[in-house]
């Protein structure tokens, strides 16, 4: 699963100067950014003058408490309900800002063999279609590893179209194993049979197939998945 992007502040408790304290400054709502909400301390121990039961935005706590002449509030957890800045509703993330709705359908998107939508708390849930696997992490590319399927790599990495070898994610060594990284391929005796009365089998050293001939594979070899390791 994967996040729709949004910049995080720093902080985890929000402060600001509550309205008709010692200093004469209004609070300001903002957009639920940390940075953004927070005023100066008035920095000489004055008591707040109200409850501290107004917070800089949707996504604080109702009750914050003085601190050296600020009231201090809590984030919300991560996904209880906000509406600062959304025209269609949103979430909050657990740092204070409010993830509208709108802007995960804008930016929640998904490559190859792979779907994206957002869910009811405004997070981007990407999900690959199987047999494919996101392998190397990017999205954007999508699920690009064909996972434990006969015939997928060979040497020189993925090749359905001639390659005799299969594909695993992760970064692997051993017997017959050859590591591309992100992922990895196994070699084994496995055999194709391209048409009738015809077969070829696998070449350990190049993971192609050998030429085909006049045979048949057997039903332990034919289209074999090799591994995993």
């Amino acid at each position: 699963m994967g996040a729709c992007d949004k910049d995080k502040p720093e902080s985890t408790t929000m402060a600001w100067e509550p309205e008709g304290s010692a200093s004469g400054g209004d609070s300001e709502g903002g957009s639920g950014s940390g940075d953004e909400a927070a005023s100066e301390s008035p920095g000489d121990g004055s008591p707040c003058t109200d409850d501290c039961t107004t917070p800089p935005g949707d996504c604080f706590e109702d009750d914050g408490v003085c601190e050296d002449g600020q009231c201090v509030a809590a984030p919300l957890l991560a996904g209880d309900v906000c509406n600062e800045g959304c025209a269609g509703g949103g979430f909050c993330d657990a740092t204070g800002n409010c993830i509208c709705v709108e802007n995960c359908s804008a930016t929640c998107t998904a490559g190859e063999h792979a779907t994206a939508a957002c869910d009811e708390q405004g997070m981007c849930v990407r999900t690959c279609e199987a047999p494919w696997d996101n392998c190397d992490g990017d999205w954007a590319n999508g699920c690009e590893v064909p996972v434990g399927v006969a015939h997928q790599c060979d040497a020189n990495g993925l090749n359905p179209n001639g390659g005799c070898w299969t594909a695993y994610c992760g970064s692997a060594q051993g017997e017959g194993v050859h590591d591309f990284g992100t992922y990895h391929c196994v070699d084994c005796s496995t055999c194709g049979e391209p048409g009738g009365g015809q077969c070829h089998w696998c070449n350990h050293d190049t993971g192609n197939f050998f030429p085909q001939e006049a045979c048949s594979c057997g039903a332990e070899f034919l289209n074999l998945a090799c591994g995993p390791v």
